[in-house]
């Protein structure tokens, strides 16, 4: 209940939790621009009309060596360079969806679930 409905860009799902596409994440993403990225399949079909959604589409990607070596090329040549506004500690959540919620980030929030120990 933390979230509005219709108020998340993106949820990125890499857990292992095929049931994540779920009533609640359908109505938490955007109507227009909202997406949810897994890396499993969905397990719940996507019902555009009773949530809203705009575009429907779904990908299946198979990676590999070769791929993943250009994409780590692109992001060491400094050609791939995310929007960062604010990097939040989890124990920041709320303060982070504060900021969100406020649209007074300039480019995407990152909330840490860990820390590796660099900064």
């Amino acid at each position: 209940d933390v979230l509005e409905k219709h108020s998340v860009d993106v949820i990125y799902d890499c857990g292992m939790e095929a049931a994540a596409w779920n009533h609640d994440a359908q109505l938490t993403l955007k109507k227009e621009t909202g997406r949810f990225v897994t890396l499993l399949p969905i397990a719940e079909p996507v019902q555009p009309a009773m949530f809203g959604a705009k575009n429907v589409g779904e990908i299946l990607v198979h990676p590999s060596a070769k791929d993943l070596d250009a994409i780590t090329k692109y992001i060491e040549n400094g050609e791939v360079t995310p929007a960062v506004d604010s990097i939040y500690p989890l124990e920041k959540l709320l303060t982070a969806l504060a900021k969100l919620k406020g649209r007074h980030a300039r480019g995407k929030l990152v909330i840490r679930v860990a820390s590796d120990g660099a900064q």
